[in-house]
């Protein structure tokens, strides 16, 4: 979901006894109502460019899946036409 020629950045830092995994990109963000909704099975945010960007919509359901079940945590910022933030907390006491 990142524009052409956008940039992608990730890092790994330990933050209070937990890992701290940054990843941004310059892509083309998420309406900010919709930033719950990316976690659930299927979810496509524009279903009129669906056909443009292919997914089904199950990548994120099963990250967040993974992450909890591993005791982490996982939030998102995101602005329209900006970009993504994605920050996954994991334990590893």
């Amino acid at each position: 979901y990142n524009k052409q020629s956008g940039e992608i950045s990730i890092t790994l830092k330990e933050e209070n006894n937990k890992l701290k995994f940054e990843i941004k990109d310059t892509g083309i963000g998420i309406e900010s109502e919709n930033i719950e909704n990316i976690f659930n099975p299927f979810f496509r945010e524009e279903v009129s460019r669906s056909k443009e960007i292919k997914g089904n919509g199950l990548g994120l359901s099963l990250v967040k899946n993974i992450i909890q079940k591993l005791k982490g945590d996982i939030l998102v910022k995101s602005e329209k036409g900006i970009g993504t933030e994605v920050i996954v907390y994991l334990n590893y006491n």
